[in-house]
């Protein structure tokens, strides 16, 4: 349809013996605000922000309390160090700002982790050194 044209009902939904218009699929990007967005992005949501974990020395099997900002629902939470990245497991979104998540201790290796939070649209944040995971 160009600028300034006229359109009916019938014409968008394919009544009255007009064809079906053609949609182009958004398979790439498309633009919002002037701004381009990956295809695979259904909400524009504010990048998380790690604050704390409690505790952060862990010896046994642990639930963990996360706190910070800007966690969507179903975040991935990973412990990395140089050799190792362990997925921590039972993830809890309790709001935009906590989660819990347990540590299965004899699962990893002793060492300093880095506590990593990735949100549903591919954000992330890192909190250095953490966790200790051993005596």
């Amino acid at each position: 349809m160009k600028h300034g044209g006229n359109f009916s009902f019938g014409k968008l939904a394919g009544l009255s013996g007009y064809s079906l218009p053609y949609l182009r699929p958004l398979d790439h990007a498309y633009l919002r605000d002037r701004v381009v967005i990956d295809s695979s992005v259904t909400a524009l949501l504010w990048p998380p922000t790690l604050s704390d974990v409690s505790p952060s020395q862990i010896t046994s099997t642990t639930q963990i309390t996360v706190t910070g900002l800007g966690f969507a629902d179903t975040p991935r939470l990973q412990l990395e160090s140089d050799t190792t990245t362990y997925e921590l497991i039972a993830e809890t979104f309790v709001s935009m700002t906590e989660m819990t998540a347990w540590v299965i201790s004899i699962q990893v290796p002793p060492d300093t982790y880095d506590l990593v939070i990735t949100n549903p649209d591919g954000q992330t944040d890192r909190l250095l050194d953490a966790v200790v995971v051993g005596p």
